[in-house]
């Protein structure tokens, strides 16, 4: 995302145009590092094809002043790596953001599988409690009834009308 206002691709048509027609005048050491300045600015706010060919142009500038400069005044080679760098740190400092982003939307996801992991092990945890007193309850209710001297078809009888018969039967094997 780059920041907001100005298109990136008219402010480096903003500097790099000035910054030639300025070396005319003698100030050309101040708006040259506007174009290396331009050109970590591109880097780290431009997706990377616009911000190679914006790169590409500041670059490019140094050469164009040499061009319309003596070149023995203008330390070309200088002035090129000069913005090769700051254009690399830009692009480093780019993807930097974007493991940030990457990092934070993995955390986000671990929390919530983290929290689901949690939520079904309550859920495992209640469903054996319930089930277990459930089925202490019904193991007395068939002593009781046994207790009583029902017989063992009156209890199965009982039980097949609720679809509980297989459980039952278990009891009595």
């Amino acid at each position: 995302a780059s920041p907001p206002g100005v298109p990136l691709a008219a402010a480096a048509l903003g500097v790099v145009v000035p910054v030639v027609v300025a070396q005319l005048s003698g100030g050309l050491d101040p708006l040259m590092f506007e174009a290396v300045l331009l050109a970590f600015v591109v880097a780290r706010w431009s997706p990377l094809p616009k911000a190679v060919a914006l790169g590409l142009l500041t670059v490019a500038t140094p050469v164009a002043v040499g061009l319309v400069q003596d070149p023995s005044e203008v330390a070309v080679a200088i002035w090129i790596m000069g913005t090769i760098f700051p254009w690399l740190t830009g692009r480093a400092l780019a993807r930097h953001g974007q493991l940030v982003e990457e990092l934070g939307a993995t955390r986000r996801e671990l929390a919530e599988q983290a929290l689901l992991a949690e939520r079904r092990q309550i859920a495992r945890d209640v469903h054996d409690l319930v089930g277990h007193g459930l089925a202490d309850r019904v193991f007395h209710a068939i002593d009781g009834r046994l207790d009583r001297g029902l017989g063992k078809d009156v209890i199965l009888a009982h039980h097949v009308e609720h679809g509980l018969d297989r459980q039952v039967a278990v009891l009595f094997d």
